[in-house]
Parts: C-alpha cells; structure tokens; sequence
C-alpha cells in the first residue's frame, strides 16, 4: 500500500504552521505578546490562534500513522510493540536531549514535560487501547475529548500530596519529585483521547475515495461547526473565557490570554 499523499499533506502543512509560531516567537519584535489585542495586530494574533490547530493534529495524526499499518497487514502485536518502544524513545529525548538543549545541563533548571512528553504517554497508552474494539475506542475518545473539561473545576491543590498526578493527568502545573521540579505543559487526559481517536479514524481509510471523501468532508464541517458554536456560547471548552476588547483600553485577563491554552486540547 502505498503512503496517502493526503495525510501527509497535513503533517507537512502542520508543521510549516507550526515553524511560524516560532519564527514569530523567537524573531519578533520583543515585548509585545500577540494575543494583547491592545498592542497587537489582527496579523499578528492570528500568528498564534492558528497555532493551536498544531499539537491536536500531530497526535491525531499519530494515532492515524499506528492505524494504517493494519490496512498493510501488520498485526495490533506489532503496532502495539512499536507504539510503547517508540514512546519510551520520545520520553528518553524529551528528558535529556531536548533538556540539553534548553538549559546545556541535564541538571539545571526545571524538567518541562511537552509535546514529546505527551506524544510518547499517547503512544504507550494506545499500545493498550488498541486490543479495544473499534466501536467502542471511539465512543471512549470522543467521550473523553468532549468531556474532559467538566474536570476544570478540580484544582490540583485538593488532592493533597496526590496533587502530582492530577497535574499530569489533567491540570498544568508544576510539582517536585525527587529533588528535581517538573512543569507539566502537557496533561495527559485529552492527549490520549486524541490520539485513539485518530487511530479510529482510520476506519474510514477503508472506504472508497469517494465515499471517504464524503464522510470526512461531513465530519469536518460538523465539527468546525461545533467549534464556532462552543465558542460563541463562551461557557464550556476553555478554562479562560473570551472577552470583547474596547479599543484604546487595556484588555481583560481573558482577552489577553486569547483562548484555549496550547497545552489543554482545544477539540472540546
């Protein structure tokens, strides 16, 4: 079976969107955050809004990429081998390389748990969920993607000295352990659930062109449609709610921070 262009058409797509933000990030102009809409420019804002399209489609198409090789005749044992060893890896470079690269010490500064992080938890987590039946991996996903965000009122703080756990489950946050200091960036909760719902979505690369092509054009514009609906309601699918800026005077908290945080899954 040869790769669909398509779906690489939408790594690639990603990641160019993605080398943006953080030509933006690093190359800008100094002190002015582009979602202050009191300093900064439609442009500008969107340079980073659009964004946050990046982390859902890497690990959505990570899940897909481990589906399709069923479709070439790989067995869920061999998937399911290469997911956890593949996410050990992730976990091994995002702990030392890439901590080399940010501070030039593996012991200096915090440990900052990010998208290889949350890539290498998904992978072994779906080496499990995989052996599930399809139908009900994607009840499960989806359920967990629109879902999730019911847990925002649960502050890590309540659980006491098992406050750790829920920040990497589901709450950004930053804990001691070991001597060293962890920054979760990256909860793992919807992660996961994005990431098997991808993998289901593969079911679908067993249609023909046609048919598939209408199917993905329906979930697409449902879900967009979804989106704009949650977002217009402003009550549920962001722990910071949009506000309206008035021009000419400084923007809310709300306004400034210009919705869903990178590290929390936007789907929901």
């Amino acid at each position: 079976m040869k790769r669909i262009e398509s779906v690489d058409v939408v790594r690639g797509a990603i990641m160019i969107v993605m080398a943006l933000d953080h030509t933006r990030d690093f190359f800008g102009v100094p002190g002015i955050s582009p979602t202050n809409v009191s300093r900064a420019g439609a442009a500008l804002f969107f340079t980073r809004w659009i964004t946050h399209f990046c982390a859902p489609v890497f690990m959505f198409t990570a899940g897909l990429g481990a589906y399709l090789p069923l479709l070439r005749g790989k067995s869920k044992q061999e998937i399911s081998r290469f997911l956890w060893t593949r996410g050990l890896w992730l976990l091994l470079l995002e702990i030392t390389l890439f901590r080399l690269i940010l501070f030039f010490s593996l012991t200096a500064g915090p440990i900052i748990l990010l998208v290889l992080w949350a890539l290498g938890c998904s992978m072994i987590a779906l080496a499990g969920l995989i052996y599930l039946p399809i139908r009900a991996l994607t009840i499960l996903s989806l359920t967990v993607i629109a879902l999730h965000n019911l847990a925002d009122r649960l502050p890590a703080a309540q659980f006491g000295p098992a406050a750790w756990l829920w920040n990497i489950l589901h709450q950004q946050g930053v804990f001691s352990f070991g001597g060293f200091l962890f920054f979760v960036a990256y909860p793992l909760i919807p992660w996961i659930a994005v990431m098997s719902a991808g993998f289901c979505f593969g079911e679908i690369y067993k249609m023909q062109p046609d048919a598939r092509r209408r199917v993905m054009i329906r979930i697409g514009l449902a879900a967009t449609a979804l989106f704009f609906v949650l977002r217009t309601i402003n009550r549920y699918g962001d722990p910071i709610p949009w506000s309206t800026a008035v021009p000419g005077r400084s923007p809310s908290a709300a306004a400034i921070s210009g919705g869903s945080s990178p590290a929390r899954c936007p789907c929901a």
